[in-house]
């Protein structure tokens, strides 16, 4: 049974997800019309500002964008995220780094499409807070306005996948 999953794991993780996620990419990259190329300095410039964006203004509890970012980044890379990076350099020499911006780049986007999904589809719950997030935007996007019957597959998936 090991072995299976193993098995699995190694076709999932292989070619397959590597053709899935960079050619959703360049799809979304194409589609957005290059959004994280034409605004990568807005992006950036933005990222340093000192600007609470929050709408207690400066009451001292909000956040700056920086710091949003930091904590963002630091719930998601791990050891492993570093670890991978300096491998794929050792192995695959300096030219790895090229690759890994490449996919970067084209991972923004898939980001920034996941991101926006999940706060137009987002519910204001009666105590004042939200509520959104993949099975929200599957539910209400591919169920309620595209009426796909399969939804449910995706959300299955989704949940099993974390």
């Amino acid at each position: 049974m090991f072995k299976l999953f193993e098995n699995l794991t190694n076709w999932l993780w292989g070619l397959p997800l590597l053709i899935t996620i960079l050619a959703t990419g360049v799809y979304l990259t194409v589609r957005s019309g290059f959004f994280q190329f034409r605004h990568f300095g807005y992006i950036v410039k933005n990222m340093f500002s000192k600007e609470r964006r929050q709408e207690g203004g400066d009451d001292g509890k909000s956040l700056t964008p920086f710091q949003a970012i930091s904590i963002a980044i630091g719930g998601t890379v791990g050891v492993s995220n570093m670890s991978g990076v300096a491998t794929a350099i050792a192995t695959g020499g300096p030219g790895a780094l090229f690759w890994l911006w490449i996919a970067a780049l084209l991972a923004m986007v898939i980001k920034m499409a996941e991101v926006t999904l999940a706060v137009y589809y987002r519910e204001k719950q009666p105590n004042g807070e939200y509520q959104g997030g993949p099975t929200y935007y599957m539910q209400k996007g591919l169920g309620g306005e595209k009426k796909l019957p399969f939804w449910k597959l995706f959300a299955v998936l989704f949940g099993g996948c974390i």
